[in-house]
């Protein structure tokens, strides 16, 4: 009995501690990320990217590289990136050990000279109970293939829908 008291409080604690993260240092880490990507820092951005992104991409250098080349396609098609926020994260779930959650970033963007509005998911992942916060592109993943870098990915969550880019009037 004694024993079956522990586990339904061992049970209960870790099941409460994702519920207890404060988002708003998921906010300020995401807005880390976003700002690095506005500013052109790859190297930034890649010290904020999940370590099992960095490891099965070839490292921290690579994902750099990759980052810096994906921001030159977007140029190279016309798109000039103007600025970002971040929007609201999503719950939080569990996942191993680590907290997962979504969060929304709004893009705004020119093409000759309209602009628009692009939302794009990001996900946040925490193994330090939400101190420390690493991010995940999610523009070449699906719920299936993002199992390959986060393992114990909680299918629970769902996934984000893409939704087109939004023209924004002036």
């Amino acid at each position: 009995m004694k024993n079956l008291l522990l586990l339904a409080l061992f049970v209960f604690t870790t099941s409460t501690t994702f519920g207890q993260i404060d988002t708003s240092t998921i906010v300020e880490s995401a807005k880390e990320y976003m700002d690095a990507y506005l500013n052109g820092e790859y190297e930034s951005m890649a010290d904020l990217t999940h370590p099992n992104i960095l490891s099965l991409s070839g490292g921290k250098t690579f994902v750099a590289q990759d980052l810096e080349n994906d921001r030159g396609s977007l140029e190279a098609m016309g798109f000039n990136v103007l600025g970002g926020e971040v929007g609201t994260p999503g719950q939080v779930y569990e996942a191993g050990r680590e907290a997962l959650c979504f969060v929304p970033i709004f893009y705004m963007l020119e093409l000759q000279g309209k602009k628009y509005k692009s939302e794009t998911t990001i996900l946040a992942s925490s193994s330090s109970n939400g101190k420390i916060w690493k991010f995940v592109s999610l523009d070449r993943q699906d719920q299936e293939s993002i199992k390959t870098f986060i393992p114990n990915y909680n299918s629970e969550m769902g996934w984000p829908e893409l939704k087109p880019m939004e023209s924004i009037e002036e």
